[in-house]
């Protein structure tokens, strides 16, 4: 169709009849004697009646389109959004954040230097849906015990760490002026999350100066 009869069937459908869309056999079968009853002088023949039947199909078209053909001067407006809808949280990353604090702990007099002996590493997740990994503390010459976690769904977990701070000459630090002991200790720590697959999804890093007093 084209021109009006195609925007008229896009409108309002249509019914069509299709012939031959099937064709049923019938037969039937009986047998005739020479006579009723038991015992037949002779045998029953076999006769048999067959035609063939054409069946027609009727098809019927919906609308595609109510408004076809139909003139508009006002078109509805585009609609706004002030709230956008929630995100889907299966496009979501697994990984929703990661956090890293570090804070000196256990001041003992080292050398005449009141200096903290520990680092306190608290490190944080949070995911937004199902994820399975471990969480590992990474620094100077340190690797922590790696702690795994096996989340169902969007959660959070706390992971701890305790790095142990060395002064004197094998110290990580650097020395004052005029001093004998490192007055001060420049470190860096990392925060690494891996997921169930062991691939390296997220680093925190965090650096800290110590220092002695």
């Amino acid at each position: 169709l084209s021109g009006d009869a195609r925007t008229q069937f896009k409108r309002n459908g249509g019914t069509y009849t299709l012939r031959n869309a099937y064709d049923a056999e019938l037969k039937s079968s009986w047998l005739v004697g020479d006579r009723p009853g038991i015992g037949f002088e002779d045998a029953p023949t076999v006769q048999t009646w067959e035609n063939t039947v054409e069946i027609i199909a009727q098809i019927r078209c919906a609308p595609l389109d109510p408004n076809a053909g139909a003139t508009r001067t006002n078109p509805d407006p585009v609609p706004t959004r002030t709230n956008p809808p929630a995100s889907d949280p299966s496009t979501l990353p697994r990984l929703k954040t990661a956090t890293l604090r570090i804070a000196p702990s256990h001041i003992q007099t080292v050398n005449g230097f009141r200096c903290p002996t520990k680092l306190q590493l608290y490190g944080f997740i949070e995911t937004n849906r199902r994820m399975r990994g471990k969480v590992i503390f990474v620094g100077p010459a340190y690797l922590s015990a790696p702690k795994d976690f096996d989340f169902d769904g969007a959660k959070t977990m706390n992971h701890r760490g305790t790095y142990d701070l060395r002064w004197g000459a094998n110290a990580q630090g650097t020395l004052a002026q005029g001093a004998s002991t490192p007055s001060r200790q420049d470190l860096t720590f990392k925060f690494n999350v891996v997921n169930g697959r062991g691939r390296l999804v997220k680093t925190v890093e965090e650096s800290i100066r110590v220092t002695c007093e």
